[in-house]
Formats: structure tokens, sequence, C-alpha cells
């Protein structure tokens, strides 16, 4: 996407963790408009490259980011955030008129108290999407975002979500954990069926450089249809149909693929209750799952 001009008035960003995620957000907020004006990494390669790909200035402490920059994003995994907030409190005098915050699905603004304290602003921003990089920071154009923030740095962060076209999803407290564990199944869970049904497709005889392509554009189209309209209407295959003889070849030729098998059982089911076929019918009797409410 074609870099824009500096968007007025936007503050300044900092990024404390050059990984995955600080990359594909540096970039995309930098293709947005922003200003990506500090960065500091545990890995002075990967800071550099970051750096180097959206004109900031290298720095060697999180603290020295912070006090840079208007708004800092720490995107470092999410068991360290707390500790590195304390890190950067301890050293630093009051940070009033900075913010930071994280990216971490399951965890609040209170991870970053010891920020709080010593007066800077804090809040959550977490992307709802799969980032892997700087090949990543077109995804983040028209995403969701959990964003968790008072006053000002709540603006501030509408604003940046605006500026990517993005959406802004609203998680309880209560229910920050599910949700996490929601996105790991589409984000993480999809990856790993996918290289599961490539396994069976070298099995079948298909070679693992026309498999993996073949069956991305399968579940690109799959996400597209998603996309489109609910679930159900998204659904196709012989759970869908009601086809219970192909279901029961579909077991026969996985039996000496057992773990293979017990995930087609797994999904075939949930795929039946979703399409509004019995179960049973089509030889998928098992124990009931608990359904979320």
């Amino acid at each position: 996407m074609k870099d824009t001009a500096a968007r007025v008035g936007a503050p300044t960003l900092g990024v404390v963790g050059a990984g995955r995620a600080g990359t594909a957000l540096s970039l995309a907020a930098t293709r947005a408009g922003y200003r990506v004006v500090a960065v500091s990494s545990r890995d002075p390669a990967g800071a550099g490259r970051l750096a180097a790909s959206v004109g900031a200035g290298l720095r060697s402490t999180p603290l020295a980011v912070v006090r840079s920059a208007d708004l800092t994003f720490l995107t470092v995994p999410d068991g360290v955030i707390s500790v590195v907030a304390a890190e950067i409190a301890a050293r630093g005098p009051a940070l009033r008129e900075h913010s930071v915050v994280h990216c971490a699905a399951s965890l609040g603004p209170e991870a970053l108290g010891a920020l709080r304290r010593i007066g800077a602003d804090v809040g959550v921003l977490h992307p709802l999407q799969a980032l892997a990089g700087a090949g990543s920071a077109d995804l983040l154009r028209g995403s969701y975002f959990r964003v968790e923030a008072d006053g000002h740095l709540e603006a501030d962060l509408l604003q940046l979500v605006d500026a990517l076209g993005g959406q802004r999803i609203v998680v309880p407290e209560s229910g920050r954990a599910v949700y996490h564990a929601a996105a790991v199944l589409v984000a993480s869970g999809s990856v790993a069926l996918l290289d599961r049904a490539v396994a069976l497709f070298e099995a079948a005889g298909v070679a693992r450089d026309v498999a993996r392509p073949a069956l991305t554009a399968l579940l690109h189209g799959t996400a597209a249809n998603a996309r489109a309209g609910d679930a159900a209407a998204a659904l196709t295959g012989p759970a869908v149909r009601g086809d219970a003889a192909t279901i029961a070849a579909h077991l026969r030729a996985l039996a000496p693929y057992p773990d293979a098998r017990d995930l087609y059982v797994m999904l075939a089911v949930e795929t039946a209750r979703l399409a509004g076929r019995d179960v049973a019918e089509l030889g998928l009797a098992v124990a009931p799952m608990p359904q979320v409410a």
C-alpha cells in the first residue's frame, strides 16, 4: 500500500519490541500517516531493521523510547509486559504527558499499573489479526481492534483505528480470556488444521508443493464465504448435505491416521450441528459438547 502524507496533529509513536506484531503495527501506522520516532528491542538487529524501515531513531532502553514519543506501544511477549513496565517506571521520573499501551489480547490496562502510578496514561490496543511480520502490515487495514483506555488516550487510539480503516471491538474484563481463546482457535487453529490437511494430501499422493497452495486457496475461499454471510451459509461438505455414506468412506480412509480421524469427527460434528443435521444419523454420535451461551 502506498504511503500517505503525515497525519497532522497525530501523536508521535514509539515501539518497544521489534518482533512480528511490533513490525506490522509500525509499518501500518506509518503508511497511515503516523510518525514512528523511536524503537528499541532486545534484538538489536531487529530494532535496526524496523527503525530503518519507518525512519525512526534507535534507542538503547524502553524508557528512552517512552520519553521520545507521545504514545508508545509495548509489543513484547505477554508474560513480560508488567516486568518491562515496572523497569521503565523504576528508572524514570514522572511520565506525565506520555502514553503507553500494550497489545496483549487477554490483559487489561492494569498490566501497566507501574507506569500509571508515575503519571503515564496507559491502555490496550489489541489488533484482532494474524501478524507475522512486515508482510502482515496491510492486513491491519479494516481489522478489528480491542481498545481499552480513558480520556485523550482512548481518543488517540480510536483515531489510529479509524486511520487504519478498522473498527473497535469491546470486550468486558470478564471475557478477555475467552475472547483470546476464540481468536487463537481461528488464527493458529486454522494454520494447524491446514498443516494436517497438507499431510493428508501428501498421503493421498499429492505433492507438497501443490498441496499447500491448493489448500490455502480453499481456505481463502472459505474465509471469503464466511465474511460474506453467516456461518451456516458458508458451510459446505457431506455433513451439511446429510451424506452419511461419504462420511463413512472418509472415516474408513482415515483409519490409518487416527489423530486426523478424531479431528475430522470433531469438526464434522460441529459442522452438522451448525447445519441443523442429526449427528447420530450421520454416524458421528459422540459425547455431547458443552455449549457456549
